[in-house]
Parts: C-alpha cells; structure tokens; sequence
C-alpha cells in the first residue's frame, strides 16, 4: 500500500536559556513609513540606517509603520553571528501575521537548515529552533538566517539567541503490543529532562490544516525513552519530544510515526458454507492485527479456445453520496479484480482518476493486478466508457511489463473530454508478468472510467489464475462473495492480516499499514460438501524459509518460478514436502492440482 510524507513543524515560544546568549534583538522601530495595511511603495535600499545591528540586508523589502513587510518573492537577511557555541543549537523568535488565507513562513540558514509554519491573520509570537549553526567557535563561518516570501507577511521583534540546550533526535517506537509502546530518544546537550508529545493529527477540510489532538502533551520524562499505555491500540499515533534545563527549552525533534514493525502472519482453514455464490472463511487471528484481507483468487480453464473476459463489470456495486460534479475523493483503493487506484475519485456507479493534487500525492491511475499473458500471445484487449471533468484532455493506456525492472511495452494516448465516449484498444508485447495501467500525466484534471471489459484469446485447455476480489474483515470467520467467478472455475483464497488504524471522517490516515506475509492459499470446491473438500484439498503454508506442502494422498508435488525454471521436484509421490526457495512468486503442482503461492520475507 501505499506508503504517504508530511512535514509539520510545531512553533512553541521559547524561554531564553541562562547558557545561551542573545545574540540579536530587533524592534523595526524606524521602519515607520506606510502602515499594516498600506506598506510604502518604495523597498529598503539602506538597512543599516535603520536597523539596530548593522549588517542586514534584503530585496524588495518595505516599511509598514514599524514593523517589515515581506511581500511574495522578496528576502530579508539578518547580519552574520557565531551561533556554533553549543553543538550549533540556536533558536529565533518573532512576531508574525499576515491577511492572505494559507499564508506561511519558511526560515533557511546559511548552512541549509530550515524551518516553515502557518502564519494566522493576528500578531502572534513565533519561535523556531534549528541546529545547523556554525561559527569560529566550532571551526565554522559565521550564520546568517533569511526569511523567504512564499507568501506574504508582517513581521517585527526578531529576538535570536544561541540556545544552550539541544535539540533531541526521537527515535523509531519500540515494544509495540495491543496495549503500549515505547518512546525512544537520544540525549540532548544540557538536558535535565525530556517533554513527550503524543498526538493524532485532524485535517480541517475548510482550512486544509492538520491539528494536533494530543493524548500527551508536555509529559516531563526523565531518561530517553518512556512506555506509552495511555492510547487507543488502532489510533494513529505521533510523537516529539524536547530538551528541558531549568526554564529552558529546546525546539521539538523530528516526528515518528508509531507502527509495529511486522506482523505475524495467520494460517487460513479450510473453508465452510460453500455454495455457488459465498463461501465462510475460516483462519487462525494473527496477535497484533486490526483487520484481515481476505484475497479470493480463480483458475479458469478453457475448454475449446475462447475470448475470456479478464474483468466486465459496470462498477454498479459502488455506492456512494459523491456525484461526477462533486465526488468522494481517496488517497488509494482497490476495486473488483483487485484492479488498484492511486488518487481515485468515485461517484455512484463509476471510478475516476484524479490529477488534481499531483504535485502532492503522484499522478493518478487505475492498474491491473499481474497477468499472464504467455498463452495468449502477449495480447490482451481493453474497452471502457470515459469522459473528464476540470479540464483533463489527454490520457494514455499502459501494457506494463514486471520482469525485473517495470517497462512500458505498449502506450495508446486518447483524448477525453466532458462528453462520454467509448474506447477499445489492443495492448500487445505481455509476458507472463504484465499489468493493465490506465493514466493521465496532465497536472490537473479528472477521467471517470465506467463499463470496464479486459478481455485475452485463451486457446483451448490453457488457464489462467486471476484475483477476483479483495474482502476486508476483522476477526475469523467471514462469509466472501464468489461473485465473478464461473462454476466451472476453481475458486481459492489466502489471508493477510494487517495493523491499520482507524480511518474517519475528520481523521487522516498519515500511517502505512503493516501488513504480514501471505498466508497458505485453500482451495474451494463449490461441488462438493466441506468433508470431501478436507479429506482432498492440497495445503501450503509459507515458512521462514520458504513453503510446507501437505496432500492427504501421496502425489508428486513439481515447485517452478515465473520463468518456468524448475526449482524443486519430488521425483516420486509424497504426502508432504518442504521446499527452501527465495522471495517471490511461485506455481506449484501437486498432482492435478496446479497452485500460485508467493514466499515474503
């Protein structure tokens, strides 16, 4: 899954350390021409005049009635300092406001530390700690610091100080269980104590602004680390901390993400309440998951050659209150067919793609889950109904090859507009690792897809194994819909277990999901009752090292990779094998039966 970065920077005021040392305090006393709302037309061209430290400079700068004013694009530079006394911590404070809507300040030093943060519409009290500073006391050049203008701003009563206590460094979380985990942090310089700070984040869809909610806030720690027991065990969770001496306190540390490191994987059983339309799975829970995919999977064989249909569907099942004009927006989603989407956008009965947040969250597409495409001679058809919406005009579909290094091996560029129209394209040069990949790389706009058909020529008696659909659970067992899949097919499935946080509205999920390694797949007779499907059913488990295979009767059990290299025969029939093998996928044979498993490490 996708894995998404954010940058947040807390501005807390900082009190002035008795080890550090102010270095530089400026009022802008002098700068009384034009005033907060109607700054002079003319920039500073004499800073010195008017500044109490000689040696500021800048662009484009301009009084307004004692205070600067930083219009877009301009600079203001303040004079050079020692500020490598103390490890090169040092912090800047001063007082901010400006009236354009999503204003904000960025600070970089002569040596590429910086800090940014939201500028409110009212004078408020701003300080950043940074520790990148250099000077003749640590063999460096003296620091200058620049505020750039991103956006515009007021700014007066710049206090700068060489900060005498350090800036912590947190470390990756630790121990994480259903009900704790574990903090960690380096030593700082100076430091008494630590301040821990524990939060959610909340996106405010009117301001686009991520607020802290916090379970603790300023939690006084002595010693670097400290066990976390106060949270929520599915609750997306953050943590800083900072430096404390006396009355002094550093700025906040990098942020962590807290997330388990791996979860351990589960055995799925074999299934129960089979009938042509569902199945219950049944699987063993896995310690520390907050949810199951269950990954329903078909084999299908032709009985003379036929045009088989990969995917048909009218995505009729989505149900949603988005609409074309005003749609539900996603980060990512996977869709029947196990067909994935980056940046999708969904109406009642239809998916889109979305462009309009590229620059953010990567271009937007709809993508195929692997296909082989061998026994149809690399060729595979694509049809669907598109139409766009803000603007879009361009788009392209992709036959993507996966051996080795992702390559394009086939592109169809069309154009769309806000009228729907029909489209069917051949795709040829698959192999036995190909995807579908349907894409914009125009920055802006949205296409709807609807009435998707895939289609391959499948000579006679050749298969293909494709996955149906992905179910989501929380706990053993589930019933799973075998909608998409013919009688006649064989129909399979195999669990992952998953740590994922809660996700709803007002609440953004910033953390990965860890998910564990796949388990052993089930396959599923829809004709026969559960007894019979036990006492014939061929099992295989993933192990550390590679797959366990068990068959209630001895067969001869064949292991190939996707080049079709035989990595591993039994030579006679067994009943049980197990096989060392590499990470990656692999098709076993076990007398009739013919499998797709997968090894994780």
């Amino acid at each position: 899954m996708k894995k998404y970065f954010l940058t947040i920077i807390c501005l807390s005021l900082l009190s002035l350390t008795m080890n550090g040392e102010i270095v530089l305090s400026e009022k802008f006393d002098k700068f009384t021409d034009g005033t907060e709302d109607q700054p002079a037309a003319t920039a500073i061209s004499d800073f010195d005049a008017m500044t109490q430290t000689p040696g500021w400079t800048g662009s484009d700068i301009r009084s307004a009635g004692g205070c600067i004013y930083i219009p877009v694009n301009a600079l203001l530079t303040t004079p050079a300092f020692d500020l490598g006394k103390h490890n090169g911590n040092y912090s800047l404070s001063f007082k901010a406001k400006s009236a354009t809507p999503n204003a904000f300040f960025f600070i970089i030093d002569s040596n590429g530390g910086y800090q940014s943060g939201d500028i409110s519409a009212e004078w408020k009290q701003y300080t950043v700690t940074l520790s990148t500073g250099s000077g003749p006391s640590n063999g460096g050049l003296p620091t200058t610091l620049s505020f750039y203008g991103y956006t515009d701003m007021l700014i007066d009563d710049i206090v700068m100080d060489d900060s005498g206590v350090g800036i912590p460094v947190a470390f990756k979380s630790s121990d994480f269980t259903r009900e704790s985990f574990t903090a960690n942090w380096s030593e700082a310089m100076n430091a008494e104590s630590y301040l821990l700070n524990v939060f959610t984040l909340d996106y405010d869809v009117e301001t686009t602004i991520f607020n802290r909610k916090y379970l603790l806030k300023d939690k006084e720690v002595k010693g670097c680390s400290y066990v976390v027991d106060e949270g929520e065990f599915d609750v997306p969770y953050y943590y800083t901390v900072a430096a404390k001496a006396g009355n002094a306190v550093s700025g906040e540390s990098n942020i962590i993400t807290v997330s388990p490191d791996k979860i351990d994987p589960c055995e799925a059983l074999a299934a129960t309440d089979v009938d042509n339309d569902s199945f219950t799975a049944n699987w063993t829970e896995s310690s520390i998951a907050s949810q199951y995919y269950i990954h329903v999977l078909k084999r299908h064989t032709a009985e003379s050659a036929e045009q088989y249909a990969i995917i048909d569907t009218d995505y009729s099942d989505i149900d949603t209150e988005g609409t074309v004009e005003k749609p539900q927006k996603e980060l990512e989603m996977l869709f029947d067919g196990d067909w994935f989407a980056n940046m999708p956008v969904i109406a009642k009965g239809m998916i889109g793609i979305n462009n309009q947040d590229i620059d953010f969250f990567g271009q937007a597409y709809l993508q195929s889950p692997i296909i082989d495409l061998k026994t149809c001679n690399g060729t595979v058809k694509v049809a669907f109904t598109a139409f766009a919406r803000k603007g879009m005009k361009n788009a392209m579909i992709k036959l993507c090859d996966h051996t080795g290094k992702v390559t394009f091996v086939d592109t169809k560029n069309f154009a769309v507009s806000e009228d729907a129209a029909d489209y069917e394209f051949t795709l040829s040069g698959g192999t036995g690792l190909s995807s579908v990949l349907i894409t914009s790389e125009e920055n802006g706009g949205m296409m709807f897809i609807d009435r998707l058909k895939v289609t391959v020529d499948l000579p006679a008696q050749a298969s293909m194994i494709l996955p149906v659909r992905t179910t989501v659970a929380k706990e053993s067992p589930a019933t799973v819909s075998l909608k998409g899949t013919a009688t006649s097919d064989q129909a399979a499935y195999y669990i992952q277990a998953a740590w994922a946080v809660k996700h709803k509205d007002g609440e953004v999920r910033q953390i990965p999901e860890v998910i564990s390694d796949p388990s052993n797949y089930v396959w599923i007779d829809r004709n026969a009752g559960i007894d019979d499907i036990t006492a014939t059913a061929t099992q295989i488990h993933t192990t550390p090292d590679g797959i366990a295979i068990y068959n209630p009767a001895p067969v001869r059990v064949t292991v190939y990779d996707m080049s079709g290299r035989c990595i591993y025969a039994s030579g006679t029939p067994v009943q049980n094998a197990n096989v060392r093998l590499d990470a990656g996928l692999y098709i076993v044979t076990a007398g009739e039966e013919t499998f797709k498993t997968s090894v994780g490490r």
